[in-house]
């Protein structure tokens, strides 16, 4: 069993950090743009990881936004589809070191009605 790779503390946290960064830029239909900003995430991960452990991260690294898991999967549902979440997965994998790891970056599915309502009854009302 390999160890955890983010499982530095200040690794995870710039890394959440970054995702929020970039929650734009995954937020496209346009293909190239997508897969810019996944090379550019990439890196940016990489940077951190070599910043903070000053270890390498292994050559396999896939990014997986959410939202280009729902707008380029037809099978998604329209309430998946309408949930507001958002996130992104990494990938991490290398054979020969016997990594394999998924990492999930969630940033929940608080849009503005969530929120308004969260306010509204909790904050404001108590209940």
């Amino acid at each position: 069993m390999s160890k955890d790779l983010l499982e530095n503390e200040i690794v995870k946290l710039r890394i959440i950090e970054l995702e929020y960064t970039y929650r734009n830029a995954f937020d496209t239909t346009d293909k190239v743009k997508l897969d810019q900003a996944k090379a550019e995430f990439e890196a940016d991960v990489r940077r951190i990881y070599l910043e903070e452990t000053r270890e390498h991260l292994p050559d396999r690294i896939e990014i997986y936004p959410s939202s280009e898991l729902i707008k380029y999967n037809d099978d998604v549902s329209e309430t998946i589809r309408q949930s507001g979440y958002d996130g992104t997965a990494i990938y991490l994998s290398d054979s020969d070191n016997q990594i394999n790891q998924v990492h999930i970056i969630s940033q929940g599915s608080v849009g503005q009605e969530d929120w308004l309502d969260h306010c509204l009854k909790y904050c404001l009302f108590g209940l």
